[in-house]
C-alpha cells in the first residue's frame, strides 16, 4: 500500500482480502482467503479449494496429453499444504560468490561443418566453371 501511496494511487485502491499465517493465534480464517466488506465476511474459501480450481484447466490438458495417472497424482496435491512443493536450496552465498567465476571473453576454436543435406537445396552454391586445362604444346 505504501507503493501505491507513493504514486498517488492509495485513493484508489483498498485492502479487500487477506490470509491468515499458520502460526496466528486466532484459529479461524487459517489457510482460507477472506474478503471482507464493512466488517462482514463477504467471501471465504479455503486455499485448496481455490488451487483445485486454478488447477482445473491444466490439470485436464495433462490428462490428454501426458500420463492420465500422473496428471491426477499431481492435480490431487495441488494446493495441499502438507506439500511444501519445489524449493531452492543455494550451495554458495551469493553475495560472497563471484559475478561470473568462468568468464572467458576469448572466441572459441570452432569449425562449423555443414552437409548438403542440412542446407535447402535453393541456397546450394553453385559450382564455380573449372578451367580447362590444355597440354603444353613444344615449340
Amino acid at each position: 500500500m505504501q507503493t501505491l501511496r507513493e504514486h498517488g494511487l492509495s485513493k484508489f485502491s483498498h485492502f479487500v482480502g487477506k490470509t491468515r499465517p499458520q502460526h496466528a493465534s486466532l484459529e479461524v480464517g487459517k489457510g482460507e482467503v477472506q474478503v471482507w466488506r464493512d466488517t462482514k465476511a463477504v467471501f471465504t474459501a479455503k486455499l485448496q479449494d481455490l488451487h483445485q480450481v486454478w488447477d482445473a484447466v491444466s490439470w485436464k490438458i495433462c490428462q490428454q496429453r501426458d500420463n492420465p495417472a500422473g496428471a491426477d497424482a499431481e492435480h490431487a496435491s495441488a494446493g495441499n499444504p502438507a506439500d511444501p512443493g519445489l524449493h531452492v536450496a543455494l550451495t554458495f552465498e551469493p553475495a560472497k560468490a563471484p559475478a561470473a567465476p568462468a568468464l572467458n571473453l576469448s572466441r572459441p576454436r570452432v569449425a562449423v561443418l555443414l552437409s548438403r543435406a542440412s542446407i535447402p537445396m535453393w541456397r546450394w552454391p553453385t559450382p564455380s566453371p573449372r578451367p580447362v586445362l590444355k597440354p603444353a604444346t613444344s615449340t
